[in-house]
């Protein structure tokens, strides 16, 4: 039987639907895409139109590959940022990397792509790093850059980014942000996002 998380949830935007003046890019991942989606958004106003895709879904049901496969070619996507490493704590590395790779495998041909590396985790309060999640988020950093080097997609380091981030700009959690830490990532893939659309203006 497949391992469920208490709650399950799926949150969706499609920004300016209507209008195809613009490229546009879709982010995929989880709460924390959720959080600085806003900021990437704000980011590259002008640029590009921004939707984004965050779910509490693993990488290895059908629930996550039907809803995200159906979303994608829902609009024509240049450019798909992927972030989704915080959930399915079941899974094993190599579980992990197959479900991944074989949903990366489908969603490659029709668009380009750009993986970002799974965030820094810390102990709720304490701040201390969560070494319960530190082998596990190692491993799925390192599967998906032996990914990303089979696929021939550039990566986003978002690990060692939010890894520098001071302590007071996580929540109290350990796993999300505060205003201050989405606006960091945001930006950072924000810039990540205009480099691989080349500048488009």
């Amino acid at each position: 039987m497949r391992m469920k998380e208490q709650f399950e949830w799926v949150q969706s935007w499609s920004d300016e639907a209507d209008k195809d003046d613009r490229p546009r890019v879709l982010l995929v991942g989880d709460s924390i895409t959720r959080g600085y989606e806003s900021f990437v958004r704000e980011a590259l106003r002008g640029v590009c139109y921004v939707d984004y895709f965050a779910t509490s879904y693993a990488a290895d049901t059908a629930m996550y590959r039907t809803l995200l496969l159906s979303f994608a070619v829902d609009c024509p996507y240049e450019l798909i940022h992927f972030n989704h490493g915080l959930h399915g704590k079941h899974l094993t590395r190599e579980e992990y990397a197959q479900a991944v790779e074989g949903l990366l495998r489908q969603l490659h041909p029709l668009k380009g792509l750009l993986l970002a590396t799974t965030t820094f985790v810390r102990r709720m309060y304490t701040q201390e790093p969560d070494e319960t999640w530190a082998e596990k988020v190692a491993e799925r950093n390192a599967a998906l850059r032996e990914i990303a080097k089979r696929l021939d997609c550039p990566v986003n380091d978002l690990y060692t980014l939010s890894r520098a981030m001071p302590p007071e700009e996580y929540s109290f959690d350990g796993v999300h942000y505060e205003a201050a830490g989405y606006r960091r990532l945001g930006e950072r893939v924000a810039q990540c996002v205009r480099e691989q659309l080349g500048g488009c203006r």
